[in-house]
C-alpha cells in the first residue's frame, strides 16, 4: 500500500534562501507524525508544498500517490489543512454555516455530513456552540470548530500548521488529544 506521504530529496529555495534542503520523509497511512523545529526551519513551507500551494525547487513528493504539484480535485478531497494563523470560518456567521458551505464544496452526502457534525461536535464538546457567531467564541472554541470544518469530508490526511498557537496549556492539550483521537478512531494520517 502506498504511504500517506512520501518525500524524496525535496529542496525549496526562495532566491538565495534555502527553506528546505534534501528532505526525505515517509508517513504511513494512519500515522501521527510531528515536525519539530524553530521558526524558519521550513515546517510551513513543507506543508504548503504537500498541499500544492508551493512547488519544490527539486525533489519529489507524493500524498496518497498524488503529485501535490499538480493537484486534482480528487486529490484535494483527500486531505485537509488547518493553519493556526489562518481561519476558514466566517467571522460574523456561526460555524454551522461554514460547515454547510464545506458540505457543498466537498459534495458531502447529507447522511455523512449530519453524522460527522454530530460526532465531531460531541467529541469536541461544542454542540451548544454551533449556532454562535464565530466572533463570540474563545480561541480554543474557534480552533475546535476549525478542526471540525476540516474533518467533515473524511480526509485521509490531515495537515496541521501550529493548530494550538495562542492557546492556553489546557486548550492546547485538548486540541492535541482530540486530534490524536481522530487519528486513532478514523485512521487519518496526521502531519
Amino acid at each position: 500500500m502506498t504511504p500517506a506521504i512520501e518525500i524524496r530529496e525535496v529542496h525549496k529555495r526562495f532566491g538565495s534562501l534555502h527553506a528546505l534542503r534534501g528532505v526525505d520523509l515517509t508517513v504511513e497511512r494512519g500515522e501521527f507524525f510531528a515536525l519539530l523545529g524553530p521558526n524558519g526551519a521550513g515546517k510551513t513551507t513543507l506543508i504548503k508544498m504537500l498541499t500544492g500551494i508551493l512547488q519544490p525547487t527539486a525533489g519529489s513528493a507524493a500524498v496518497l500517490g498524488h503529485d501535490p504539484s499538480r493537484p486534482s480535485d480528487a486529490y484535494k478531497k483527500q486531505y485537509a489543512l488547518v493553519m493556526g494563523q489562518k481561519s476558514q470560518l466566517w467571522w460574523d456567521l456561526p460555524a454551522a454555516d461554514t460547515f454547510l458551505l464545506n458540505k457543498a464544496i466537498y459534495e458531502i452526502p447529507e447522511e455523512d455530513f449530519r453524522r460527522n457534525v454530530q460526532q465531531y461536535s460531541a467529541m469536541f464538546g461544542v454542540e451548544e456552540l454551533l449556532k454562535v457567531p464565530v466572533r463570540q467564541l474563545s480561541l480554543g472554541e474557534r480552533m475546535k470548530m476549525e478542526l471540525i470544518a476540516s474533518l467533515l469530508h473524511d480526509p485521509r490526511v490531515l495537515f496541521l500548521d501550529e493548530p494550538t498557537i495562542g492557546l492556553d496549556a489546557i486548550a492546547q492539550r485538548q486540541i492535541r488529544d482530540l486530534v490524536r483521537q481522530v487519528n486513532q478512531e478514523r485512521g487519518v494520517a496526521v502531519l
